[in-house]
């Protein structure tokens, strides 16, 4: 074994870029990655787009170049063909499911809540990123407490409860209705009027249930990999760091031989060889994700988008390689 520093370097979701951007600077650099998936999100199409590649052939310029989006299968196939990419497993759903009876929001234009389409449509997942109705699910829709799929017993509320909130948010104006100052205040007390004339058939899921659902989430992903890309599937890293032992232990139990074990700024060897920590360049470097939601916020212009995108990348590479020469 060597005595130099040694690190594995990851990206999580599999983004579009991680094909158009990344791939073509580890030909050049001649290093390898590992891309952790979710089947849910991969682009079901039968596509190859170009990448930075094709760019510096000239057959297609940096401002037109397509990087917002998920991979699909085909340019998985080639990354993995090359020897250069591992594709391993970032569950199936990578969603939030409801965990308890409180409370904490209602669906809203512009809200951070995109997982509840996903869980109700999940056939849009892989394109929510360039086209996403977030009326799929009707206004007014309360928000319970939740957490990350892998980790909570799942609340399944009231859909009685939802339709009537619903039907009151479409009839105070829709999208308008929330545009007023005390919209939470009238959604609330219409909610308090509502749950003394029906209660509804809210539940958690049975513990039997919860574990049939993190065994899909772990198995299928697994299996779905496996078909698709023709491998074998050795590693699983939980979204968000969300673990439980029932999860790891599924995963292992499953055949995987690691799991991962949440992100830190200067992560300690756990001791455990199943059992892997990450550093994450997140705290020291831009990387492209912020700069995504900086640019869906309109902040930038195309080729500003390119440019800042490619800086990224650089950036996020060189703080990894001064971490690890100290």
């Amino acid at each position: 074994m060597s005595n130099s520093p040694e690190i594995v370097l990851t990206f999580d979701d599999g983004f579009l870029d991680n094909w158009t951007h990344v791939f073509p600077m580890a030909k050049r650099l001649g290093f390898k990655f590992t891309i952790f998936i979710n089947p849910e999100f991969v682009d079901p199409r039968d596509i190859v787009r170009p990448t930075l590649d094709d760019v510096a052939a000239g057959k297609i310029s940096n401002e037109k170049l397509d990087w917002w989006g998920f991979l699909s299968w085909p340019e998985m196939r080639i990354m993995e063909e090359s020897g250069l990419v591992d594709i391993q497993s970032h569950t199936l759903t990578h969603t939030w499911h409801f965990s308890g009876e409180k409370i904490v929001d209602y669906h809203h234009p512009g809200d951070s809540y995109q997982w509840l389409t996903w869980n109700r449509h999940p056939e849009t997942k892989p394109f929510w990123m360039n086209k996403f109705d977030e009326e799929l699910v009707p206004f007014g829709t309360p928000i319970y407490e939740h957490g990350r799929s892998i980790a909570v017993r799942r609340y399944e509320q009231s859909r009685e409860v939802d339709k009537q909130l619903a039907e009151f948010t479409a009839q105070s104006g829709g999208a308008s209705f929330f545009e007023q100052a005390d919209w939470r205040a009238q959604i609330e007390h219409e909610h308090k009027l509502i749950l003394k004339d029906s209660a509804g058939t809210s539940r958690f899921e049975t513990e039997a249930e919860h574990q049939d659902r993190v065994k899909s989430e772990v198995v299928d992903a697994k299996c779905i990999i496996e078909q698709k890309l023709n491998k074998e599937v050795r590693f699983v890293c939980w979204p968000g760091g969300a673990e439980t032992e029932l999860a790891r232990q599924i995963a292992l139990d499953s055949g995987h031989l690691a799991t991962t074990k949440g992100v830190k700024p200067n992560a300690p060897s756990s001791g455990d060889p199943t059992h892997i920590y990450r550093v994450s360049s997140w705290f020291n470097a831009p990387i492209p994700m912020w700069l995504k939601w900086w640019i869906l916020d309109g902040q930038f212009d195309r080729a500003s988008q390119v440019r800042s995108l490619n800086a990224a990348l650089a950036s996020s590479l060189a703080n990894l390689r001064r971490f690890f020469v100290q």
